[in-house]
């Protein structure tokens, strides 16, 4: 079975586009800043997630800067999942772990695919500097 088509915008980070440039040259894809809908940017959480599923939000898209609109539903089922596991009275089961896993393949974080970025991943961090960092330890439980 071949495998499923890169965004180009993931390529891009990925320097798929710098090994292989033929390969993307004809590509139409949408640009998301211009285009509403499925491929517009992921934006914030949704309203009605707590707090820290929230946090755990804005750490995934800050982690995968290509994700879109489109991917909203399964980033919020990892953001809760996501969640759950930092949180300490609520026990993750076996399957939470797998799908979490799963989601987070989709997305392109699994070791195999961070090596796959290789020297770009301060490209990764360039692109999601405007999106500020979860607190860590105690302050996330403490307001300023």
């Amino acid at each position: 079975m071949p495998a499923h088509r890169v965004p180009t915008a993931k390529a891009a980070i990925t320097g798929a586009t710098k090994k292989n440039p033929k390969r993307f040259e004809g590509r139409a894809d949408p640009d998301p800043q211009e285009f509403s809908g499925a491929m517009a940017p992921l934006g914030k959480a949704s309203e009605w997630l707590a707090q820290d599923v929230e946090e755990a939000f804005a750490e995934i898209r800050r982690s995968f800067p290509w994700l879109t609109e489109s991917s909203r539903i399964s980033v919020e089922i990892a953001a809760v999942l996501y969640a759950r596991m930092r949180d300490p009275i609520n026990k993750m089961v076996a399957s939470d772990f797998a799908q979490l896993r799963a989601l987070m393949g989709a997305f392109g974080g699994t070791p195999a695919s961070l090596s796959s970025i290789g020297e770009s991943v301060g490209a990764v961090a360039r692109l999601s500097d405007k999106v500020e960092p979860p607190k860590e330890g105690a302050a996330r439980f403490f307001s300023d």
